[in-house]
């Protein structure tokens, strides 16, 4: 996600310093509606049980959405789970909204969230590269991350959410997409 977003010229701002951001705010000098993606909740693998943090967390913006202030109303949420229809075997009321299948692939993740944001963001401020552009440059970052972390002495296994977002930006700003060709049409006489 953070990725995805990245390479939109979005940045992401965790809400608390956890390893896996569950919510993101998103701001960028040309975008100023607010994102919000929410996850299906995962089974607990030592109680079996469902965790819910995301989808209080889905349910908080649902509500400040629908019943918030007029900037709260301008939300567009993303919901994203390993499979598309999943949620109606645990939470009905979910339906009409954007939900996307993830499949626990990183690059089917990518893809849905940059295509969503292809929606939203005006394509004369931010120029969106396509899903497979962008996992490719996320492997390649993914790759390099070690020696980021090296360099910097930050600990891999032990990397808080703050550290992999500025290593992200980082990495995108060192690393830019080649500009996009411009095609002009030509005036019809």
């Amino acid at each position: 996600m953070t990725w995805a977003l990245g390479q939109n010229r979005l940045k992401t701002r965790a809400t608390l310093e956890t390893f896996v951001s569950t919510k993101s705010k998103i701001s960028s000098r040309n975008a100023s509606t607010a994102f919000t993606t929410s996850r299906a909740p995962e089974l607990d693998a030592t109680t079996g049980l469902p965790r819910f943090n995301m989808p209080l967390e889905l349910g908080l913006d649902l509500g400040c959405k629908r019943y918030g202030k007029s900037y709260h109303q301008e939300k567009v949420i993303l919901v994203l789970d390993v499979n598309r229809f999943r949620y109606r075997d645990f939470i009905s009321d979910i339906a009409g909204q954007d939900i996307e299948r993830h499949g626990s692939r990183e690059q089917e993740a990518i893809s849905a969230v940059r295509n969503w944001l292809r929606l939203e963001l005006d394509p004369r401020l931010v120029i969106t590269p396509g899903g497979a552009t962008i996992y490719r440059r996320y492997t390649t970052f993914r790759a390099t991350l070690p020696t980021i972390c090296a360099k910097l002495a930050w600990d891999i296994d032990d990397l808080p959410f703050s550290d992999f977002s500025w290593a992200v930006a980082d990495w995108i700003a060192n690393n830019p997409l080649p500009k996009p060709e411009t095609r002009v049409r030509p005036r019809r006489a």
